[in-house]
């Protein structure tokens, strides 16, 4: 596991803080990087509380949501919402318990929504309610998300996620939060409203990166859209280098049962293919029977995949959205000089607590940017193209044994790469740049001893497939990327109760704060 989530739609602070620590001593227990992240809430709908415990509704019953502060009952429930009665209208649907109880709404006044329950089931405390096709009032940050962000801020977490995003404005309110406190954690982005997927690649462009959170957001879509927004998320993710999420339901069906189905191992499978950085657990190990045995499942679905299936990940549909050569930061105080140039340099993935890739999953490596704002501006990569290097040669990737490959040509000064060859994501203080990675580029013929004399589309197809005794496949994966921790402490994150679970096996690699942060680096790190 390298992520712990903190939900903080249930549970009080108290015990987010005794979690918080329990991950914190068990990472340096076990001298694994798990970084934290911390879900606030947003503008969630939930029902109140019942006064004698769960009760059953059948279809036919007529049942009331309420803004009034009153004890639930098998005819009317409370509601955390305060402008549900003004959001809603005679006709428009209700979906309970992520779709599992729908209502008709019949009337509506100033404080109470009357439904018809047109499939009902059992219905407990604080389940969630979702309005498709409604235009929710409710702000993007409400004054508990405030509260709560300030107490993530003191906390010293790694990430911020904020909940139901609806267009790239909403993260405005969040940056000012964290300026006021001083100390900048990158922010990701979970897609689960309608409003999100029409305004996605903005979106992206604004967050640090994504979370696709197939719960909500396949109770506000119809569910075989749900698969082809996912996808599409992803691949606009590797387009820009951001890190992108997959969330919700992944092995779901490990909270009562000790294996998965082979429907949600391959779920999971093409979630890694697709080109996802993360995978996440949520009730599998919040509150499943199994949490050990999920994450340990989860792991190797994503180890297996990566080490023998990435070489079938397909390129990306455009050239990513960055540039080689050199990363050009937005102001000199990072550290770039008058120019705002910094080289990156390469280093082994080790030194941050990664390990190099094995197999088709050719070398990994992270480079470090000096700057004043961050002590750690990771670069991540996955395969073995070629990184272009200041000097104006292509790098040599290193084997999973630790030695050089063998040098490739020279690209030439500031030479760029092929289409999907070598992505970098740069995150910095004030970042949202990337590097590395350009417009489409033929590379040069070449025979390197696979198939002589071949040429051609169906050649080089071989070539692709034909694996390398060295353990790099012959034409490389592409690069799928990077996630976040704040510096200092290590990447990856922990969960507890009411917390989901990232598993991400093969690399592990860790990305800074957009902003300065609060720590500062010593002279002897690195």
């Amino acid at each position: 596991m390298d992520v712990a989530r903190l939900n903080l739609s249930h549970g009080e602070h108290a015990v987010h803080e005794a979690n918080y620590r329990s991950v914190r001593e068990a990472s340096d227990d076990v001298g694994r990087a798990v970084g934290v992240l911390v879900d606030l809430q947003g503008p969630k709908i939930r029902t109140g509380r019942f006064a004698d415990g769960p009760i059953v509704l059948a279809a036919g019953d007529h049942f009331t949501i309420t803004t009034r502060d009153v004890p639930g009952d098998q005819q009317v429930v409370g509601t955390t919402y305060p402008g549900l009665a003004g959001d809603v209208r005679a006709g428009d649907t209700i979906l309970v318990d992520d779709g599992k109880i729908t209502l008709a709404v019949h009337d509506v006044d100033e404080t109470d929504v009357r439904c018809v329950v047109v499939y009902g089931g059992p219905l407990s405390d604080n389940k969630g309610i979702n309005l498709p096709g409604a235009a929710v009032s409710a702000p993007a940050l409400s004054d508990k998300d405030e509260d709560d962000l300030r107490w993530a801020l003191g906390l010293r977490a790694d990430y911020i996620a904020l909940s139901f995003v609806r267009s790239s404005a909403d993260i405005t309110r969040v940056h000012e939060i964290m300026d006021e406190v001083g100390v900048r954690l990158p922010v990701i982005a979970k897609i689960e409203k309608p409003q999100a997927v029409e305004a996605l690649e903005e979106i992206i462009d604004a967050f640090d990166g994504i979370m696709v959170a197939r719960g909500d957001l396949g109770v506000e879509l119809p569910l075989e859209q749900v698969p082809l927004v996912q996808k599409r998320a992803v691949e606009l993710c590797r387009q820009k280098a951001k890190p992108v999420i997959v969330a919700t339901q992944v092995l779901e069906s490990m909270i009562d049962n000790s294996r998965p189905t082979r429907a949600e191992a391959s779920d999971a499978a093409n979630a890694v293919l697709d080109g996802a950085d993360a995978l996440m657990l949520s009730g599998e190990t919040a509150v499943g029977k199994f949490p050990i045995e999920v994450v340990k499942t989860m792991s190797k679905i994503i180890e297996t995949t990566e080490e023998q299936g990435l070489s079938r990940m397909r390129d990306l549909m455009a050239p990513p959205t960055s540039q080689g050569g050199r990363h050009r930061r937005r102001s000199s105080r990072d550290g770039g000089g008058p120019g705002g140039e910094v080289p990156h340099r390469l280093h082994p993935a080790r030194r941050v607590g990664a390990t190099p890739g094995t197999g088709a999953l050719g070398s990994a490596h992270v480079g470090l940017l000096p700057g004043a704002g961050h002590p750690l501006a990771a670069l991540a990569r996955v395969g073995h193209a070629d990184l272009p290097h200041p000097s104006g040669h292509a790098h040599r990737p290193v084997r999973a044994d630790g030695r050089r490959a063998a040098a490739r040509p020279r690209l030439g000064r500031g030479g760029r790469p092929g289409r999907h060859r070598g992505r970098l994501a740069a995150r910095g203080a004030g970042l949202d740049q990337c590097a590395a990675g350009a417009p489409h580029r033929r590379r040069p013929q070449q025979d390197d001893g696979g198939l002589p004399g071949r040429r051609g589309r169906r050649a080089r197809r071989e070539r692709r497939r034909t694996p390398r005794r060295d353990g790099l496949s012959r034409e490389g994966p592409p690069a799928v990327g990077m996630l976040a921790a704040h510096s200092g402490r290590g990447g990856g994150m922990a969960d507890t109760e009411h917390s989901k679970c990232f598993a991400r096996k093969g690399v592990r690699v860790q990305v800074p704060p957009s902003a300065p942060v609060r720590d500062q680096p010593t002279e002897d790190q690195p």
